[in-house]
């Protein structure tokens, strides 16, 4: 199960997603019972197949969809175009930046409760 989270602890644009991952199968028994059974944890080499193949995948689609590493920016994100304002505010915020107001272009300042 997967969800996708648009935000941050600082309340600013971090697109994440937030995923629930099984460590095993279930499996049904004659009497339509289902049993967990735990399957042991990935090896190096599995991992680094599956990182291969979804990096290819990946690089693949943004390719078809005209969104390569040629593609130009411009072309591939409408939204500076569209939407100017949001996407300065996209910007700051994924920068770390304040948007707006005086202080536009300074960093965020991030206040801890642990810090002494």
């Amino acid at each position: 199960m997967t969800f996708i989270q648009r935000f941050g602890d600082a309340l600013n644009l971090n697109v994440h997603f937030h995923t629930l991952v099984l460590d095993g199968v279930y499996d049904g028994d004659p009497r339509g019972r289902a049993k967990f059974l735990p399957l042991p944890p990935p090896e190096t080499r599995e991992v680094e197949w599956i990182a291969r193949r979804v990096s290819r995948g990946v690089m693949h689609l943004l390719i078809r969809r005209g969104l390569g590493p040629g593609a130009d920016p411009f072309l591939a994100d409408p939204l500076p175009s569209e939407d100017p304002l949001l996407a300065a505010l996209y910007g700051a915020s994924v920068h770390s930046r304040i948007a707006m107001g005086s202080r536009a272009g300074q960093r965020v300042l991030r206040f801890s409760p642990d810090a002494s």
